[in-house]
C-alpha cells in the first residue's frame, strides 16, 4: 500500500528514517607463483638451482592467511579438516592438511613471547582470576588454564 499524506502549512523536519544494509565484499585469494630455473649437467647429471630473487616470501601462505588459518583452528578449534572446508567454501583455496599445519606451528612460535610476557605479568600481580576447562583432542583429555588480570586476560 502507498500512503501518503497532504500537508497544508509548512513543515520542519523532525527526525530521519533510515536503513542499513551489511553486505561483504567477495573476496578472492591472490596467488603468486615464483619460479627460478634449474640446469642439469648432459654430462655428470648434477644439478644447480637459481635464487629467489630479493623479497620472495617463505612458506606458502601469506599473513592474512595465516591469520585465518590460526583463528580457526586456534580460537575457534576448528579441526584441521574442517578448517580446511572453510578456506575453500568461503575463499576458494583448496590446501592440503600439512600445508594448515604449517602456519599453526608458525603462529605458536611467534605468540611465545607476548605470552611470556603476560604470564609474567599476570604472577607479579597480587589478585588473579582463574579458571580451568577440559576437552577431548585427539582421543585425549587436554586442558585449558586461564588467568586474568587487570589488562591481561
Amino acid at each position: 500500500m502507498n500512503w501518503q499524506v497532504r500537508i497544508h502549512s509548512p513543515i520542519a523536519i523532525k527526525s530521519r528514517l533510515g536503513s542499513t544494509f551489511i553486505e561483504i565484499p567477495p573476496i578472492s585469494p591472490v596467488v603468486t607463483e615464483y619460479q627460478v630455473h634449474r640446469l642439469t649437467c648432459e654430462v655428470c647429471g648434477a644439478s644447480t638451482y637459481g635464487t629467489w630473487p630479493h623479497g620472495v616470501p617463505t612458506g606458502m601462505i601469506g599473513p592474512r592467511a595465516q591469520a585465518i588459518v590460526s583463528l580457526c583452528t586456534g580460537a575457534y578449534r576448528l579441526s584441521k579438516r574442517t578448517t580446511q572446508q572453510v578456506l575453500h567454501d568461503l575463499f576458494g583455496l583448496s590446501l592440503s592438511v600439512g600445508t594448515i599445519s604449517n602456519p599453526e606451528a608458525s603462529t605458536t612460535k611467534v605468540l611465545e613471547a607476548p605470552v611470556d610476557q603476560a604470564r609474567a605479568y599476570v604472577q607479579e600481580q597480587a589478585r588473579a582470576h582463574l579458571n580451568e576447562t577440559g576437552w577431548r583432542q585427539g582421543g585425549k583429555r587436554a586442558w585449558l588454564w586461564v588467568a586474568a588480570a587487570t589488562w591481561v586476560w
